[in-house]
């Protein structure tokens, strides 16, 4: 019976994992933080009963406490590192203690790679998972889409206004953009409006992400964007004036990059700042 090590076992993916585990035969440990065990919020204590119950043993410590990590590392036959949201850093604290108590290739043990519940590698300062365990499986996904998501909006959208130059990074070729214009037809003309609006106007600030949903690989988001409007849009020569546009876009990722698009921008309200 193989002993594993959880990372991330009060996340809201990694929280599923032990007992899932602990039902297929393993061993499990986890590292909770001082925080997490001291909670007197009900769910929390709720989940350490459940983890007690299931046989899991606990370890006090965090990722930023080298010390408590190999403590846990080195009780274990491998690591199952399931972070909620990617921090490099905490990738770097993980291989360094994995390296300095068992191989690197037993991050995650070969007895649970053929399972298939979770598999993953850390490489080029990302973790890429398939979970298919149910519940785990969406989770992820969804985790990994707005992930995805998030990094295409503060890629290319910032203060400095729209970096054309890096919308490629995120698009699949094929895109489809269901509500693109005539003449504005995938990835050239999604460019192309984004050049026209960041030669018009000034941001400022970058756009606001107001609320984002997901579901499995379909991530909706709700954006505001103040700008200036400093050169001819749509006609409407440079007025200095300031503007808020809303939009509405939802997105289908797959492997990593948007495959589709749907965009509501409100662009008759945002005209009308200008005009009125």
């Amino acid at each position: 019976m193989e002993t594993v090590l959880v990372l991330g076992a009060d996340g809201v993916i990694g929280r599923s994992l032990p007992a899932a585990l602990a039902a297929r035969g393993y061993r499990v440990h986890v590292l909770l933080s001082p925080r997490t065990l001291r909670s007197s919020h009900p769910a929390r204590q709720a989940r350490l009963r459940a983890l007690l119950g299931a046989g899991v043993v606990i370890h006090e410590g965090s990722l930023d406490d080298p010390h408590a990590l190999r403590r846990a590392i080195s009780a274990s036959d491998g690591v199952a590192f399931v972070p909620q949201e990617l921090d490099p850093e905490d990738v770097r604290r993980v291989r360094l203690a994995v390296s300095r108590t068992v191989p690197i290739g037993r991050l995650v043990p070969e007895a649970l790679r053929h399972e298939t519940l979770v598999k993953r590698s850390i490489r080029q300062g990302s973790v890429v998972g398939q979970e298919v365990d149910g519940q785990l499986n969406k989770e992820t996904a969804m985790t990994h889409s707005i992930d995805t998501i998030k990094s295409f909006l503060s890629n290319v959208f910032d203060a400095d206004g729209v970096h054309i130059d890096k919308i490629d990074d995120h698009f699949d070729r094929e895109c489809v953009f269901h509500d693109a214009q005539p003449g504005m037809e995938g990835v050239e003309g999604y460019k192309a409006l984004m050049a026209m609006f960041d030669a018009a106007t000034e941001s400022q600030g970058g756009p606001r992400q107001t609320n984002i949903i997901a579901d499995d690989d379909l991530v909706s988001i709700r954006w505001v964007h103040d700008l200036k409007h400093v050169g001819e849009l749509m006609g409407v020569p440079a007025t200095g004036r300031l503007l808020t546009v809303k939009g509405h876009e939802t997105y289908r990722v797959r492997d990593g990059r948007i495959v589709e698009n749907w965009a509501i921008m409100d662009i008759a309200g945002a005209m009308a700042q200008l005009t009125s």
